[in-house]
């Protein structure tokens, strides 16, 4: 039986007021498809229909093996809008593959230096 490669789904907000930034994150242990749901219509209509709401996303991610990375980053996003985002992105991912796949949304605590997996397991970390 082939093993399951999670997804993290991570969004650094850079807020040009205060020039500081907070990244968002949470952990997706099912499979959505790696590469094939990012490139695929359901997902471009997801991010079609928040971008749209919120302010453009811009792709930020560091692959690694371990795990499949959703990595973001924006200016555009409002802080006020911030957690709203987060949760329609989490709740996106629920309404795939259910609610016991997906955490909690967590505020990382470290910067975004290292790789998808890192901020993985901080997320896992910060959830469990």
């Amino acid at each position: 039986m082939e093993q399951v490669k999670p997804t993290v789904f991570y969004f650094d907000f850079y807020n040009e007021v205060t020039e500081e930034s907070v990244t968002k994150g949470f952990n997706i242990n099912a499979d959505i498809g790696g590469e094939d749901f990012i490139y695929g219509d359901q997902f471009e209509v997801i991010s079609g229909n928040i971008e749209s709401d919120y302010g453009v996303h811009d792709w930020s991610s560091s692959p690694a093996d371990e795990v499949f990375g959703i990595g973001y980053n924006t200016y555009e996003v409002e802080p006020k809008f911030v957690d709203i985002v987060m949760d329609k992105w989490r709740n996106e991912f629920v309404d795939i593959v259910g609610e016991s796949a997906v955490t909690a949304v967590v505020t990382l605590t470290s910067s975004l230096g290292g790789s998808d997996y890192d901020i993985y397991k901080e997320i896992e970390a910060l959830t469990k």
